[in-house]
């Protein structure tokens, strides 16, 4: 995976958290950096076996290799709280915003096809998933059920931070810091 080019795509957003010594770090993003498709932390001490935790919001901000936005922070965090070593994450729509009226309204335009690729290879490699993307609006709902079957085809168990009032699994941003994980009930159509 290659180290995105500086300035290539604003995703807007301006609160970058520097992460800490010994975190190995990569991504994949498109060429024209207007689209990530995964991005990995691992802190997996030597000699240790990894523990690994895949959590899929909305959309991606502005994290990247060497830095977290807020949202990735506080999930980053939590992983280390619940005992995991290394982190995965992915997002039900891949392009880049920090704002989600920003986001394109055209689902086709709002994610590429490696995204659920991508997803679908994180999940392998994950003993559990998070599902954290919040409210969405009504046009994403195929993209949302794109993902929820990909990750329930592999077996994966999957949980999340509690609903919000329109049933949606919570944003990661907005729990309280003692949250527990709730398994999340995917009901076959």
């Amino acid at each position: 995976m290659l180290r995105p080019a500086l300035n290539q795509h604003d995703p807007g957003g301006r609160r970058m958290i520097r992460l800490p010594d010994g975190v190995v770090s990569d991504a994949e993003f498109s060429e024209d950096q207007r689209f990530r498709q995964k991005l990995m932390r691992d802190w997996t001490a030597e000699g240790q076996e990894s523990r690994t935790i895949l959590w899929i919001g909305m959309n991606p901000s502005t994290a990247n290799i060497d830095f977290n936005d807020p949202s990735c922070h506080r999930e980053f965090l939590f992983s280390r709280q619940w005992g995991y070593t290394r982190y995965l994450k992915g997002n039900i729509l891949d392009y880049r915003a920090t704002r989600p009226r920003d986001i394109p309204g055209n689902l086709g335009a709002a994610r590429t096809p490696r995204n659920l690729e991508a997803i679908t290879e994180m999940a392998d490699d994950a003993e559990c998933v998070v599902i954290a993307h919040g409210n969405m609006l009504k046009r994403y709902q195929p993209a949302i059920d794109d993902v929820l079957r990909a990750v329930a085809q592999n077996g994966v168990p999957m949980f999340c931070l509690g609903q919000t009032g329109k049933g949606f699994p919570r944003h990661v941003l907005p729990v309280p810091a003692d949250v527990h994980l709730q398994r999340l009930a995917i009901l076959e159509a």
